[in-house]
């Protein structure tokens, strides 16, 4: 006998839709569908997160297509021609869109190429754990940075072409001169040469350099243990010659994550620290002393980065491998930024930082 179908009713024949998303069922394969990572055939996984990170895909499909009937924001993020906005050429983009709708294409594009990274950065680090995708999301972060930066050109060479992509122009002041009467006669006033006036123009202020690269801090690793079941060990941050003026006297975060053999996260949060450069005081040590739940092996990966919710690198990513009673190991890495891409897709999607200080 056919199972009566739940969106149809047999008494009135309508067909109804739900409104609400159906919950996660438990899967007897997986376990549970709770939005946490779990050991699945020897990978880190989180199926809530994937389905997320799935559906964020999919709504941001709805850029793939011309815009204004001119061009892709998502096959062409950063049209290369917009970029040359030289004294000749002071607004390209005018040639076809307006500046507001030049800065919604550029949305459109971080908005697709932010869901392309946030799948990329999970399967970097987690399933199905691809080492390319960390080169993948280097390379898509750095086209988001294009795009940040193109955005605040528009706005800026807004202020200085404000109509119809042309610059002001100043024009003579003119005023009535009296007629002249000299004997009950009317004579022509006289032509005066104009007077020079001074013009005063007010400067326009530079853009503030808020950039950040990962060559502004080093990390060095003084030593590194597991004693007592304990992680035991101290890292020593210093502000390169690289480091950019604009952050003396800010507070950056160090984030240090330990997992175990099987890539799963040993504590139950990732560990933050504030660190703070001065022109002055260019370096900050960082002590730590973290239990390890009965691990005698962990492996570790420390960042710097503007915030915990702002991934963005003010250094190379710092990985290494700590045993009980051994002194630390480094790892090479050929990828730069896979930590990172892990490290995104692991505290800033699922969201379970916790605020942590360390003793310094």
């Amino acid at each position: 006998m056919a199972r009566p179908n739940p969106k149809y009713d047999p008494v009135t024949g309508a067909t109804t839709t739900p409104t609400t998303p159906k919950e996660a069922r438990p899967n007897p394969r997986y376990g549970t569908g709770v939005d946490q990572f779990v050991n699945i055939g020897g990978y880190a996984r989180n199926l809530v997160l994937e389905e997320r990170l799935k559906i964020a895909m999919h709504e941001a499909e709805q850029y793939n297509t011309q815009f204004k009937n001119y061009m892709n924001p998502v096959d062409t993020p950063v049209p290369s021609w917009w970029e040359d906005s030289g004294a000749h050429h002071p607004t390209r983009w005018r040639q076809h869109y307006t500046d507001e709708e030049a800065i919604e294409y550029l949305e459109r594009g971080k908005k697709y190429l932010q869901a392309r990274i946030n799948i990329m950065a999970y399967e970097c680090d987690y399933y199905p754990k691809e080492p390319r995708q960390c080169q993948n999301v280097v390379q898509k972060q750095g086209i988001m940075n294009s795009i940040n930066a193109l955005i605040e050109k528009i706005k800026a060479d807004r202020l200085l072409y404000p109509v119809n992509g042309e610059p002001f122009e100043f024009l003579p002041q003119v005023s009535a001169e009296e007629e002249i009467i000299t004997n009950g006669v009317m004579e022509p006033a006289p032509i005066l040469e104009p007077t020079p006036q001074p013009v005063t123009f007010t400067p326009i202020p530079e853009p503030i350099n808020e950039s950040i690269t990962d060559n502004m801090v080093t990390q060095q690793i003084d030593y590194f243990t597991i004693e007592n079941g304990r992680a035991i060990g101290q890292i020593t941050f210093t502000a390169t010659q690289n480091f950019n003026p604009f952050w003396y006297n800010k507070t950056i975060t160090n984030l240090i994550q330990f997992k175990d053999r099987n890539g799963v996260n040993i504590l139950p949060t990732v560990k933050q620290n504030n660190l703070r450069f001065t022109e002055t005081e260019r370096t900050e040590t960082i002590q730590y002393n973290e239990g390890m739940n009965d691990n005698i092996y962990s492996k570790v990966s420390s960042f710097v980065w503007t915030s915990a919710t702002l991934p963005t690198a003010f250094s190379k990513q710092s990985e290494f491998e700590i045993r009980e009673k051994e002194p630390v190991k480094p790892i090479a890495s050929g990828f730069m930024a896979a930590g990172v891409a892990g490290a995104i897709a692991g505290l800033i999607l699922i969201g379970f930082i916790a605020d942590y200080r360390g003793g310094k």
